[in-house]
């Protein structure tokens, strides 16, 4: 997507949704989707983790225990391209601004893993064609 200008929290403008579903599809990436409307406190936003990345049930909705876990995501799909995809980042980063830091903290920090992170709202903030 030549027109994306962001990184390492690549940003894409909930207009251009399509092109990267289609980009992702392309490239073969295993995708792991956030719901930012369900991210509006640190304890939502830690059930949400373990939902969509399948975390165990004695997770426990902590930054340690995140790193964990989402290890263990990361180890089971080593031999291939990861996309977690933040939908609706900006409603997170207005209802609860220090944990969408934190969430996008710890995503990144793995970014050395086969792992790329794709936050999708609205707003100037998102690169769009």
């Amino acid at each position: 997507m030549p027109w994306l200008q962001s990184g390492p929290l690549f940003r894409v403008h909930a207009s251009a949704r399509e092109q990267l579903d289609a980009f992702l599809n392309r490239h073969g990436y295993r995708r792991l989707d956030l719901d930012g409307h369900a991210m509006t406190s640190r304890s939502a936003a830690h059930l949400e983790l373990a939902r969509a990345f399948g975390f165990p049930d004695y997770y426990g909705e902590n930054w340690d225990a995140f790193d964990e876990s989402f290890e263990d995501v990361i180890e089971q799909h080593a031999s291939g391209l990861v996309a977690v995809v933040w939908n609706h980042m900006n409603v997170s980063a207005g209802l609860a601004p220090a944990t969408t830091v934190e969430v996008g903290c710890a995503l990144l920090d793995k970014r050395a893993t086969p792992l790329d992170v794709f936050a999708v709202g609205d707003g100037d903030d998102f690169d769009r064609p």
